[in-house]
């Protein structure tokens, strides 16, 4: 079980001046979960999910798997930006994780290929970081958060597909749809995209404005199953589209 109790997050300025993000959350999440976090730019969707990868430290309260502090463990982040090692080549860059381990830089870059392979994706891996387009760093950005010299404990994705063509976006939405659970039994993402989430997750969670104060019960749960998502039939589902737009504020 993930749980997130009475988490603070504020930022302090060079004259003292404090902004307070992240006020109050407190919520848990069941394993095998994908959770979409939705909401305007700057209302503190970045921010929440560098806590829960335990990039940074929050101010108060604790995020925790089965009782470890997030902070100890192994997670994966990919930005919404796209920073690669712009002279290492691109098979290199991707599992730069398991450098750390005994794994054989030829074993390396096989599970790299494999993991390419998986999701489709188009990409020359022999290219360095400074040969490749927006889009396809951004498909290094995010292949690199998926690989680890073990399982992942939790995985944190940053609206990574926003610099990715049409179809390059569609083989990522679904590897995470079906595939992403493999990697990591909480998988957290961010988006501005109420279909998209709607699409992928099990919980959403609606942020509107700083600073963000959530609890179990504004944990919305998606009334369909994996299974059952490309129906939309099945539910009111314009119903539920209007209540998150409402409040996420969008």
């Amino acid at each position: 079980m993930l749980s997130i109790t009475h988490v603070r997050k504020e930022f302090v300025a060079a004259g003292g001046a404090k902004t307070v993000v992240i006020d109050d959350l407190c919520f848990e999440i069941p394993p095998a979960s994908i959770v979409a976090v939705l909401g305007p730019n700057g209302s503190g969707k970045t921010t929440f999910l560098r806590l829960l990868s335990g990039i940074d430290p929050n101010a108060s309260g604790s995020v925790r798997i089965d009782g470890t502090d997030v902070r100890t463990l192994r997670t994966g982040f990919a930005p919404a930006s796209n920073p690669v090692q712009g002279w290492r080549k691109a098979i290199d860059d991707i599992g730069i994780s398991l450098e750390t381990s005994d794994t054989a830089k030829l074993a390396r870059r096989d599970v790299v290929a494999e993991l390419v392979a998986q999701i489709g994706f188009e990409l020359p891996l022999e290219k360095r970081g400074y040969e490749l387009s927006s889009g396809q760093r951004q498909m290094v950005n995010v292949l690199r958060s998926f690989i680890s010299c073990g399982k992942l404990s939790l995985l944190a994705l940053d609206e990574c597909w926003a610099a990715l063509d049409p179809v390059s976006r569609g083989l990522l939405l679904r590897f995470i749809e079906r595939d992403s659970l493999n990697y990591a039994p909480f998988v957290f993402l961010t988006s501005h995209q109420i279909e998209t989430a709607l699409r992928l997750a099990d919980f959403v969670i609606p942020f509107c404005r700083k600073p963000q104060r959530i609890t179990q019960a504004d944990i919305i749960i998606n009334p369909v199953g994996r299974d059952e998502r490309s129906h939309r039939e099945t539910f009111n589902y314009g119903s539920l589209v209007e209540r998150i737009s409402s409040l996420c504020q969008f």
